[in-house]
């Protein structure tokens, strides 16, 4: 594993930065960029950027030999650097071979409270939630560093979280930790289509993630999203919601009904409020490009859908008037 050098000058500011555990005399702390799900609970692989805590590297991440972090297991101490660094201490290895360190990763920490909802949140909190990070417009970032990363912005929530679709909805529904699109189905499991309530979630393993945010009517052809796009995709790259034909806008048939382990079932929160309807009914698409065929078919269905929707509830207009449509 890759040290930063220490003198006195350095101890003494990593000393005011970071408040270290009960064995501070012995352990070493740095700002480094993580990478998530290589280490148990909420540690993180963390490659070292060369600089004490405190301060902000210009320095590239040092990569391992297969392109990944080749590092070790860091407990994370937030606040202490800028942008998705951390401070952070020695723990153990992870991701491959280090030069120093344990090679034998620690066991698992007890679960941290989750700064979201909570660990059995409300249907209501969870889009509470959702809507508060489109309401902030929050960037979509995978907080890992390293040229393979996506981050289009500052996320607030890197460390015990991402910024990334599966991010996004780890921390809305009161998850311990950052799950991935992979990892989700291990805190969920899979409902029918005639199930889906607000807070739920619709997934393509291994892909993207949104919340399920209701219907837009009783037929259960369009609904509402709350997702986090990547960079890479065309229209927003920030949380933001939209309405999208069942199951979903593009790669359709990759996208399955999940719920959370132990969240209630309300049949009242299958339909979602008008405001949202009318704010997602004209809300830009987003979308990779390999799908940019399926996404423009599905955006001519819900421009239509649109049409059809605001006759049949004429009282929604003054939202639209509110949105300046």
């Amino acid at each position: 594993m890759w040290r930063v050098a220490t003198n006195a000058a350095v101890a003494v500011t990593m000393a005011l930065c970071c408040v270290l555990f009960l064995f501070a005399e012995t352990a070493e702390a740095s700002c480094f960029t993580f990478y998530s799900g290589l280490c148990p609970g909420d540690q993180n692989c963390m490659c070292t950027l060369g600089e004490a805590c405190g301060t902000r590297s210009n320095l590239s991440v040092v990569q391992g030999p297969d392109g990944g972090c080749s590092g070790q297991c860091r407990e994370v101490q937030h606040g202490a650097c800028a942008g998705p660094d951390d401070c952070i201490e020695d723990v153990g290895s992870c991701g491959g071979s280090s030069s120093s360190g344990s090679s034998n990763p620690p066991p698992p920490p007890s679960p941290p409270s989750p700064p979201g909802p909570g660990p059995t949140p409300s249907r209501g909190q969870i889009m509470e939630c959702a809507q508060t990070w489109v309401n902030d417009s929050i960037p979509y970032c995978q907080c890992s560093g390293g040229p393979a990363s996506e981050c289009c912005g500052y996320c607030p929530y890197c460390g015990q979280f991402r910024c990334d679709c599966s991010g996004y909805v780890s921390y809305c529904m009161g998850l311990p930790y950052a799950y991935t699109t992979d990892t989700l189905p291990e805190a969920t499991y899979q409902i029918d289509q005639s199930e889906l309530q607000q807070g739920d979630i619709m997934l393509c393993e291994g892909t993207h993630v949104v919340f399920f945010g209701g219907w837009t009517d009783a037929t259960q052809q369009y609904y509402v999203a709350y997702q986090e796009p990547g960079c890479h995709t065309a229209g927003p790259h920030y949380a933001y919601s939209s309405v999208v034909p069942y199951p979903f806008d593009w790669n359709p048939s990759c996208f399955v009904p999940y719920r959370l382990n132990g969240l209630a079932h309300k049949a009242a929160e299958s339909l979602a409020p008008i405001d949202a309807i009318v704010s997602g009914l004209y809300a830009p698409r987003s979308f990779p490009d390999q799908h940019n065929v399926e996404a423009t078919v599905a955006a001519a269905k819900v421009a239509a859908h649109a049409v059809e929707w605001m006759k049949a509830h004429p009282g929604a207009e003054r939202y639209r008037r509110r949105r300046g449509e």
